[in-house]
């Protein structure tokens, strides 16, 4: 892969961004090839949160042999596994996207003149949050604005649905056209949130990249150097609504195809797109 300086001023439609991170995923970090890195860190990924899983149950299950089945030991169980998968496993998925970025950023002198030492992308690098503190809390901030953003775009829409419902339908006595179509209004306003919210959260996108790229920077100061950059939102949706297919692909193939192709392949494409954002 290329790691000569290009100009960021250059616009790129979503389909020169997708042939770009093509020819990222199939490019090679020493002796592996980058798709297989960002395979195995997924395979990785998917271990960890099934091993912690596990490990809940079969606490769960010891705790109910000794002591019966109790609410309380439920709840302990329930809440461990989410407090191992918040601080342990999601600050590792979040590093698959920090894999990507570093297969993607050049290595040297940015146009703007600051300077960028990036490692080199190999397997290792997934177990970067867990290098130190300062790591640790980089990886975090980021996986935490992935999270809002998830939860304002598939969370609040669901809330909104049932809150809906709850208000509007006891308006309708028995069911009718009057019920189907009042549910359908409540199902087409939630699926128009979750369209608007997905398209706003097009603003941050890129964030991530230079918070892994310039890790000199403190996170304010990367967040300041982020928005003196041209972020179009049309660019970003377009670009995710190019991936469908092979979401929906994935889906039919029994989810194997996300691990080899369509997640690796959605990464690069996001981080091709934050290296090429132009300079205001």
């Amino acid at each position: 892969m290329e790691h000569t300086i290009e100009k960021q001023n250059t616009r790129m439609n979503a389909s020169d961004l997708r042939r770009r991170a093509r020819l990222v995923l199939n490019g090679r970090s020493g002796t592996s090839s980058h798709r297989l890195i960002l395979s195995l860190a997924i395979i990785l990924v998917l271990v960890a949160g099934m091993a912690f899983y596990a490990a809940m149950s079969g606490l769960y299950m010891a705790g109910s042999i000794l002591l019966g089945e109790t609410v309380w030991l439920e709840v302990v169980a329930d809440g461990l596994l989410a407090l191992l998968l918040f601080l342990l496993v999601l600050p590792l998925a979040t590093s698959l996207w920090r894999l990507a970025v570093l297969m993607t950023a050049p290595d040297g002198e940015t146009t703007d003149g600051l300077s960028v030492a990036v490692p080199a992308a190999e397997l290792v690098e997934l177990f970067y949050p867990f290098t130190s503190l300062r790591a640790y809390g980089r990886t975090m901030a980021v996986a935490v604005e992935l999270l809002v953003w998830a939860f304002l775009t598939l969370g609040l829409p669901l809330l909104g649905f049932r809150l809906l419902y709850q208000l509007v339908i006891p308006l309708v006595a028995t069911a009718g056209i009057l019920h189907g179509l009042l549910v359908a209004a409540c199902v087409f306003a939630c699926l128009a949130l979750v369209v608007g919210v997905f398209f706003l959260s097009g603003t941050r996108a890129g964030f991530g990249y230079f918070v892994f790229v310039h890790e000199s920077m403190t996170l304010r100061d990367v967040n300041r150097y982020f928005r003196g950059f041209r972020r179009s939102v049309t660019a970003v949706f377009c670009l995710r609504m190019g991936l469908v297919g092979w979401y929906a692909l994935s889906v039919a193939a029994i989810l194997m195809p996300f691990v080899f192709h369509t997640i690796p392949y959605t990464l690069c494409c996001a981080a091709v797109y934050s290296r090429y954002l132009p300079r205001r």
